[in-house]
């Protein structure tokens, strides 16, 4: 849009907000620090233990998950967060339950791109909740 002057600099520079990209750029950090201490293991084997009733399952607790970290924030940070939980080389639930790396990882990216699905994961809808008179499952319709 600045080669074709559609948007001026100063426009451009003030279109950026700098709380989502910090949002963005620690959830790498922090997404590093779950996979060096262990945790993102500990997370996983926790959604193992819980829903390894099925394949469906544990793709249900990763779409869980996600859309939950959706919710509160940023979907690039919810799938930064969950990556090493998922995809981690040793301990992710790909590997350790021999789950289809094209289902985890759509079912994660899906996840992300879902907010739109509650009044609360993205801003115009919770604008528009109470003033159309929704209730809350109208948002997955």
């Amino acid at each position: 849009m600045l080669v074709t002057q559609c948007m001026s600099l100063a426009n451009a520079g003030g279109a950026i907000s700098i709380s989502v990209i910090l949002t963005i750029a620690l959830s790498f950090g922090l997404s590093k620090g779950l996979e060096v201490t262990g945790a993102a293991a500990q997370l996983a084997n926790f959604i193992v233990k819980i829903l390894d009733f099925s394949t469906v399952g544990l793709l249900f607790g990763i779409y869980l998950g996600t859309s939950l970290l959706t919710s509160v924030i940023t979907n690039n940070a919810a799938v930064a967060l969950m990556f090493p939980i998922v995809a981690d080389a040793q301990a992710g639930i790909i590997v350790t339950q021999g789950l289809n790396p094209y289902a985890a990882l759509y079912t994660m990216m899906i996840a992300a791109s879902a907010a739109f699905a509650t009044p609360i994961g993205y801003q115009m809808n919770l604008m528009v909740h109470g003033p159309g008179g929704y209730k809350f499952t109208d948002w997955v319709k």
